[in-house]
């Protein structure tokens, strides 16, 4: 029988392959035990190829192929291993004893591992799952966090101030949900869903977009101070905006990324808080990530394009010396039909809470009704069509007329909008084709290329147009403040950021919908009533559109 120093390495390579998936859960020691002290020239020769074997037995790579495809190298995937089981032991070992936070369990740590569970759950194909969720017990390590350090915030009725590790922490705990299978939200924990509604709620003291909604063009920005909301008290935690993190590598390699806002967060958690999920994706993809190849089920597909957002995309008012925000809206992503829910809250509530009252309301308190809507909206793209036509797109209007010039006139043709200037000329905006399947344009997301820099970021490049249609799953006799024939119009911002003008078909009313699709093409956002004011405080709400 040839002794191991004489076994191919491949060969080699299969058996620990086959030894790990066996028992993939937790650190690979034992494997390493078994393997490395066989033979001296093996261990010296192989100990960085079995750690790069171990990597990639363990933990997903797909999407690190796609956003780091110049960091998929051994000498990556050794060190990172070694540096992903020092905080996954960490953190299994701190949500075992909540004595140990802020004792032995440091702050930087907690900030160290909260970043850590964030990337691996944006890159989960199965085995980050396995190895996060279910060996380090991620679900009673952020239970923990939320009881040391998010109820005790909000203990007196008071908003929670925005921090970078409450931010991972909410990120965190809606990744957790979406991922999950059903039963998994928050409907049976009181307090943190009043948690989740006071933040959701609070528009006006957290930041809701990594530019100001009002705002269309950077240059307009310019010398506005992101501070300058009037909040309705002193004790209200001024809005923090999306700011450059701690973190300044990943991967062995310099890395710029904004904090996640907390305030999306708890949009997420706010409609994901009873969660049925059709199926769970940590099974559903376990098939296509033991290839580790890209599947049409590739979980941390669906959140590339958070990945991108936040990597590329910042506040020019508060972030200093760094490069023009560079991520853009992906064409195509919107057209199609919708239907969901809209929260409106108690008028009173919302009027006493812009007067300064106190505590912050419950769940039961702030929200009187629900109302379901259903949309058709077509996304119209600016191409230049002959010679009368201009060459550049639309400037911006008014953010109370959803950023479209009030004095335009806008014709429907079949193939698009034709749009005129009292200035003279014409403006084209073709229609997304039709006839794609709705369903493979929202599962479609950008590549690097595709979310570079556009050079016509300043100008109204989309517009879409919708109307308002009868129910498709909504339930029978809902309350609908838009019922069928009812319009919107408006544009979509460079970053993605979605603002509609929704005009009633019935009583005339309009209202302001502000928000931007996330994973699996749902659109969530706020609505808001037309107030002159665009800084201060407006009667708001939430809502979600799913395309159907």
């Amino acid at each position: 029988m040839p002794s191991l120093d004489q076994i191919p390495y491949d060969i080699l390579y299969q058996i620990a392959d086959f030894i790990l998936i066996d028992s993939p859960q937790g650190p690979p020691e034992t494997v390493f035990a078994s393997l490395l002290v066989t033979s001296k020239a093996i261990h010296y020769a192989t100990s960085v190829a079995l750690k790069v074997l171990a990597f990639r037995a363990q933990f997903d790579t797909a999407a690190i192929r796609r956003r780091f495809p110049s960091s998929s190298t051994p000498s990556t995937f050794a060190s990172e291993l070694e540096r992903r089981w020092r905080s996954l032991k960490r953190i299994r070992w701190a949500g075992s004893d909540p004595s140990l936070w802020g004792n032995e369990y440091t702050s930087q740590q907690i900030q160290n591992d909260l970043w850590q569970a964030f990337f691996l759950l944006l890159e989960n194909d199965g085995k980050n799952w396995a190895q996060l969720v279910e060996w380090a017990q991620l679900r009673v390590y952020i239970r923990v966090f939320l009881q040391y350090d998010m109820i005790p915030a909000c203990s007196n009725g008071e908003l929670p101030q925005e921090t970078e590790e409450r931010s991972l922490a909410m990120w965190i705990l809606w990744l957790l949900i979406n991922d999950s299978g059903p039963g998994a939200g928050i409907e049976h924990d009181p307090e943190l869903i009043n948690i989740v509604i006071a933040i959701a709620f609070a528009s006006y003291a957290y930041a809701t977009e990594a530019l100001p909604w009002y705002i269309f063009r950077i240059i307009d920005a310019m010398g506005i101070s992101p501070l300058n909301h009037q909040v309705p008290r002193t004790l209200t935690p001024i809005p923090q905006y999306n700011r450059i993190s701690s973190v300044s590598s990943y991967l062995m390699q310099p890395i710029c990324i904004s904090v996640p806002l907390i305030s999306e967060a708890a949009l997420h958690l706010y409609y994901g808080r009873s969660a049925q999920p059709q199926s769970s994706p940590s099974r559903l993809t376990i098939s296509a990530s033991e290839g580790d190849e890209d599947s049409m089920f590739s979980n941390s597909r669906r959140y590339d394009k958070e990945w991108f957002k936040l990597t590329s995309m910042w506040n020019p008012l508060s972030v200093q010396d760094m490069p023009r925000p560079g991520y853009r809206h992906v064409n195509g992503s919107v057209s199609g039909t919708y239907e969901g829910m809209f929260v409106l809250p108690e008028i009173g509530v919302s009027r006493s809470l812009a007067e300064g009252a106190l505590p912050i309301p419950t769940f039961e308190e702030a929200f009187m009704t629900h109302h379901f809507q259903t949309w058709r909206f077509d996304e119209n793209i600016f191409q230049r069509q002959n010679s009368s036509s201009y060459s550049h797109a639309l400037l911006p209007g008014p953010a109370l007329n959803a950023h479209l010039p009030e004095d335009i006139v806008i014709l429907t043709r079949q193939d698009g909008l034709e749009v005129y200037s009292p200035q003279g000329g014409s403006y084209f905006y073709k229609k997304w084709p039709t006839n794609l399947d709705s369903n493979n344009i929202h599962a479609t997301t950008a590549s690097t290329e595709d979310m570079s820099p556009a050079g016509s970021q300043e100008r109204v490049n989309v517009i879409i147009t919708g109307q308002s249609i009868d129910y498709i799953q909504a339930p029978m006799r809902s309350n609908n403040m838009m019922p069928p024939l009812s319009t919107a119009k408006g544009t979509i911002r460079h970053d993605g950021q979605i603002t509609l003008l929704a005009t009633s078909a019935d009583w005339g009313g309009k209202w302001l919908y502000i928000g931007r699709l996330y994973a699996d093409g749902v659109w969530r956002g706020r609505w808001r009533a037309l107030v002159d004011n665009l800084t201060g405080v407006a009667w708001e709400g939430l809502f979600e559109l799913r395309p159907v």
